[in-house]
C-alpha cells in the first residue's frame, strides 16, 4: 500500500507560506480553504507528522477534501521526532510498502531506520515516475515549491559537496550562502546520474563562498 506524507505533498507546507503566522492558524486556513493537489485513494495511508493536538483541523480538512478517505490517517504525534514518529508508523504498519516523504532530512533519516520491505521516497521522485509528461511534472513541482537546482537556495557554494547513493536514488548536497547571506544547506534528491551530473555542472559555475 501507498502512504503519503501531508503537509509538502498533498498540500504545500507552512514552511513556503510566508504570510502564515503559527502551525494552528494554517491548519485551521487549510481545513476550510486548500484543496489536495492530488486524490490519494482509498486504498492509501497519510501520515503527517502533525500533533496530536492538531488532530481536528487535520480531520477537518480530510473530510472535507479527500474523497474518498484514505484508509488510515495518522495523525497521533507526542512528543517524538517527526522522523521518529514516522518511522515507529510505517515499521508496525506493514501493510505500507511505498512511504512518500516531503522533507529530504527525514527521508534520509527513514531510509535508514525503517524495515528494508518498506521503500522510502522524496515526493519528487514519486512525481517522476507519475508523471512522465515533463510540462505536468514542472507544473506540480512549481506548485509546490520544490528545490530542484542549487540557485533555487544557494547563492554561493562551498568548495565541496557530497552525493549520497541510495537504493531508490541518489541526493545532491552542498551548503553555501543564501540571497540573504546566511549559512544553509540544499539537499536534493535524484533519480539518475544524469540529474547529479547537472547539479554539478550548475555548482561549478557558481560563485564560491570565501
Amino acid at each position: 500500500m501507498l502512504a503519503f506524507d501531508l503537509d509538502g505533498v498533498l498540500i504545500p507546507d507552512c514552511d513556503n507560506i510566508s504570510t502564515i503566522g503559527d502551525v494552528a492558524e494554517y491548519y485551521e486556513l487549510a481545513a476550510a480553504n486548500m484543496r489536495p493537489l492530488f486524490q490519494p485513494g482509498a486504498a492509501s495511508v497519510i501520515i503527517t507528522a502533525r500533533y496530536k493536538q492538531h488532530a481536528a483541523s487535520t480531520m477537518a480538512w480530510a473530510n472535507r477534501y479527500l474523497a474518498p478517505l484514505p484508509r488510515r490517517i495518522y495523525h497521533d504525534r507526542a512528543i517524538e521526532t517527526a522522523a521518529g514518529y514516522k518511522a515507529k508508523v510505517l515499521n508496525d504498519d506493514h501493510t505500507i510498502s511505498v512511504y512518500v516523504e516531503s522533507d529530504l532530512e527525514i527521508v534520509e533519516q527513514l531510509v535508514h531506520t525503517v524495515r528494508s520491505s518498506c521503500k522510502i521516497l522524496h515526493f519528487s521522485q514519486w512525481v517522476a515516475t507519475q508523471l512522465a509528461d515533463e510540462e505536468r511534472r514542472q507544473t506540480y513541482m512549481a506548485r509546490v515549491k520544490t528545490v530542484t537546482k542549487l540557485g533555487d537556495k544557494l547563492a554561493k557554494i562551498n568548495e565541496s559537496f557530497t552525493v549520497h547513493q541510495y537504493d531508490n536514488g541518489y541526493m545532491f548536497e552542498a551548503s553555501g550562502r543564501n540571497k540573504q547571506g546566511d549559512y544553509v544547506t540544499a539537499k536534493i534528491m535524484c533519480s539518475t546520474m544524469d540529474e547529479i551530473a547537472l547539479l554539478l555542472r550548475e555548482a561549478g559555475d557558481m560563485d564560491l563562498d570565501d
